[in-house]
């Protein structure tokens, strides 16, 4: 199993849109990913949860995915709806941090 694991910081304006309308978006272009890419074996994402108590750095949005195999990962990263997603999600981002594994856990 692979997990792909990436968080924004989002812009506060970019693309002639709001922070919250560039967020939203991305997570309409999350959606549509699910819908259209055969290779996700499971995807969730959503935007940073404050909690008071716990002080942190935080990023604005995560973005998990599960994905069976290698040429799975490397089929979701090469799909054009996927490279469609990325580059608008990388246009209204200030940073991105990503990781990719193999879950080594049983």
């Amino acid at each position: 199993m692979y997990t792909h694991i990436a968080l924004f910081v989002l812009k506060e304006s970019a693309e002639g849109q709001t922070k919250e309308e560039n967020m939203q978006q991305i997570l309409t272009n999350i959606q549509h990913m699910k819908e259209t890419i055969s290779q996700i074996k499971n995807i969730t994402a959503g935007p940073y949860y404050e909690v008071q108590s716990i002080p942190m750095i935080a990023y604005d949005l995560a973005i998990w995915v599960e994905l069976e195999t290698l040429e799975d990962y490397e089929g979701y990263i090469q799909h054009p709806v996927h490279q469609e997603a990325a580059h608008f999600a990388a246009q209204v981002s200030d940073k991105i941090a990503a990781i990719t594994y193999k879950n080594v856990l049983t």
